[in-house]
């Protein structure tokens, strides 16, 4: 009996330090409650109980000290994983995706955070699964992928709908905004911002409603309307008060520094920037010290303050050096170079500007470059250095026709998520309708039961025209849906292969052609990289091409890739007599990603003479296409790539991922199979000498 009353009161009592834990996270009680939480795990917990005592301590340090937190998360999870409880080996899963995230480590937050949806997929814990997706959108947030945070959002809120959880509905439409706003389509970012925060004001969200106000003031500011952000933060902190939340009171104080610079009111910018900057060192959180560093030297580089901007300019520049967040580097000498170069200090300019574009090329990152280039290109300008000038002014205008292609793609996922957006207003729409004409209902048979029956019918009625009409609306969107991913796989297709790592390994290429006198040569490949960024961006606006133009960019393509080969491949193409190549049209860009893949793969692992053989047949009622190396073989790389794994470096192709996408929709869309199939090539003495990869086909007619 006391045996059973002591584990009675040990139970209780961890409930309420569970409870303890919990609030800590959400309102920021005293260490003395971690304290407390860390004496309980000296006790003799059940292991289930001791998962969530670790949860609890990893969640009340990790916005402070995400270092300090792992062990705790570590813990939980084997622990978890160890008595074979699958819920909490998800959850804690999540944690440590999340942990991994505030550190900016994402191949580690998006390990974990894909482990965690699996598991949760096979308990099928749909409310978890929402939560953990959402982790993965701001991961994507945070990586400046926005069309991909955007997508896991709508997941989640799909998910929460199908719950009815109001609370997190608020919560996901509130991230969404952000996204939506950092893609600059302001209006779409208010409707959802507004939608949240009226929701959070029926069920008295406090802490919602700052959140939201403080997201539709990041609106205005962006939209230059300082004055009425100003009005929104202030009522965000009148509804909640005193915030527990680092991430979001940082967020806070920012938005209030930037719109008191931008208002003239330098002291008040100040005292906020310096609390934000506090905060963040509270956090431990290097890069967001950065940001506001780079805030405020805008500020002062634009009041004239040139010596006060150029002291915070190499606080941050040093900040990220000593981090090496590249990003970082990258724009900080970006901005003392600016700054160097207003103030006629041509070398610091040129040496930081140098730096910028370095990080900048390392990166990918195209906006950098661009900028990074243009400045270069004057300086060298002004220094007299005519050649280096005009080196960096053609890198400057390529990258200028790569950034115009990524905004045409930009153009089309933004009208793609408009769309997305009205289907699901039109349906809403349609349920409010429904819910409405059926309350309707209800009243007229109260009034008028001897009316029943004729009601009755008549809603049957109304209901199936109504399902007729929405099935073949809905058939009718599919088919829409359909062309437009086929034009955005096409699309991708084509950014996969002008990439900005492509683009710039042939202009080195070219360059070192130049540095050798190779003039003739040079100009010959300059000619044909001019030829392939022409023909790939006229192919890009149909669905469809002539077999001709098709072979004709394969060899663009191949003559540019052998370029940069010491030992240069052999491409050949053998096309049947009895087909007409200019009439025979086939999907655009469905042969390249299958010459690249032997290219990178099959030829570039081995140093002997490479050969691609790409041959076109009929076969009955398909074109037969096949492209055969004489490479490692798909074994032999399957192999490296397992090893690569081990070592934590494999690379998965995305050219065959996008290719096995379009495949699918086109057989979609046809109607007809579009079939793709991989054979290993060996010698007699069973090694493997190649590969060969055939697709089959239908004859499309076009219209």
């Amino acid at each position: 009996m006391l045996k059973k009353l002591s584990h009675l009161l040990m139970n209780m009592l961890l409930y309420v330090f569970i409870l303890l834990g919990v609030h800590s996270f959400l309102y920021g009680f005293t260490d003395s409650r971690l304290d407390s939480l860390k004496l309980l795990l000296k006790t003799n917990l059940p292991d289930s109980q001791r998962v969530k005592i670790l949860y609890n301590i990893s969640n009340r340090i990790n916005q402070f000290n995400p270092d300090e937190a792992k062990p705790y998360a570590y813990e939980a999870y084997h622990l978890a994983k160890e008595i074979n409880h699958r819920k909490l080996e998800a959850i804690m899963l999540e944690n440590l995706g999340y942990l991994y995230l505030l550190k900016y480590e994402y191949d580690s937050a998006d390990y974990y955070l894909q482990k965690s949806i699996e598991l949760l997929d096979l308990i099928s814990d749909e409310s978890k699964k929402a939560y953990t997706i959402i982790s993965l959108g701001q991961m994507y947030h945070e990586m400046n992928l926005y069309y991909n945070a955007i997508e896991q959002y709508n997941s989640a809120l799909a998910i929460y709908e199908e719950l009815n959880d109001t609370a997190q509905i608020i919560c996901t439409m509130r991230l969404l905004a952000v996204s939506i706003n950092n893609l600059g389509d302001y209006t779409r970012a208010l409707e959802y911002n507004f939608k949240a925060v009226n929701m959070a004001r029926k069920i008295n969200l406090r802490a919602e409603i700052f959140f939201c106000n403080n997201n539709i003031a990041s609106v205005y500011i962006k939209q230059g309307m300082y004055e009425k952000a100003l009005q929104y933060l202030n009522e965000g902190l009148d509804a909640y008060g005193d915030v527990s939340f680092p991430t979001v009171l940082f967020s806070y104080y920012e938005n209030l520094g930037v719109v008191h610079c931008e208002l003239k009111n330098q002291a008040e910018a100040i005292q906020y920037y310096e609390k934000a900057i506090e905060l963040a060192k509270q956090m431990n959180d290097d890069k967001k010290q950065i940001t506001i560093l780079l805030n405020w030297s805008k500020y002062l580089f634009k009041s004239g303050q040139l010596n006060q901007c150029e002291e915070y300019l190499l606080k941050a520049h040093e900040l990220a050096l000593k981090r090496k967040f590249d990003d970082k580097i990258s724009s900080t000498a970006l901005s003392l170079a600016v700054l160097f170069n207003s103030k006629k200090d041509k070398k610091k300019a040129l040496h930081y500007a140098l730096m910028s574009y370095g990080y900048a090329s390392r990166i990918k990152q195209l906006y950098s470059i661009y900028e990074t280039s243009e400045l270069l290109s004057q300086l060298y300008a002004e220094l007299g250095n005519y050649k280096e000038a005009y080196n960096y002014h053609v890198i400057n205008k390529t990258v200028s026709d790569s950034l115009l292609n990524e905004s045409k793609i930009e153009e089309i996922m933004r009208l793609e998520m408009q769309h997305e957006f009205n289907k699901k207003q039109q349906e809403t729409e349609f349920i409010s309708r429904q819910k409405e004409l059926s309350y309707k209902t209800d009243v007229q048979q109260q009034k008028a039961i001897r009316n029943f029956a004729i009601l009755g019918t008549l809603i049957v009625l109304i209901l199936s025209i109504a399902a007729i009409t929405y099935i073949r609306y809905r058939q009718e969107k599919n088919i829409v849906k359909i062309r437009q991913d086929l034009f955005l796989y096409m699309q991708r297709t084509l950014s996969q292969q002008m990439n900005p790592h492509f683009i710039f390994n042939i202009l080195n290429s070219i360059q070192y052609l130049l540095d050798q006198n190779k003039r003739e040569e040079s100009k010959k490949y300059i000619e044909k990289f001019a030829l392939l960024m022409r023909t790939a961006l006229n192919n890009s606006q149909y669905p469809t091409v002539a077999l001709a133009d098709e072979v004709d960019f394969l060899k663009l393509y191949a003559d540019l890739e052998a370029l940069r080969f010491k030992n240069p491949f052999e491409l050949i193409i053998d096309v049947d007599k009895n087909i007409n190549q200019h009439d025979l049209q086939i999907p655009s860009f469905l042969l390249q990603p299958l010459i690249e893949n032997s290219i990178k793969h099959g030829l570039m692992p081995d140093c002997k003479q490479g050969k691609i053989a790409v041959r076109v047949k009929h076969t009955g009622d398909f074109l037969e296409c096949s492209v055969e190396d004489n490479g490692i073989g798909f074994e032999t790389s399957a192999r490296q790539q397992d090893e690569k794994d081990l070592q934590g470096t494999k690379h998965q192709s995305m050219a065959t991922n996008l290719l096995q996408k379009r495949l699918t929709l086109l057989s979609s869309y046809y109607n007809k199979r579009f079939m793709i199939q991989y054979s290993n090539l060996k010698n007699t003495n069973e090694v493997g000498c190649g590969t060969r990869v055939t697709l089959q086909l239908p004859v499309i007619e076009v219209s």
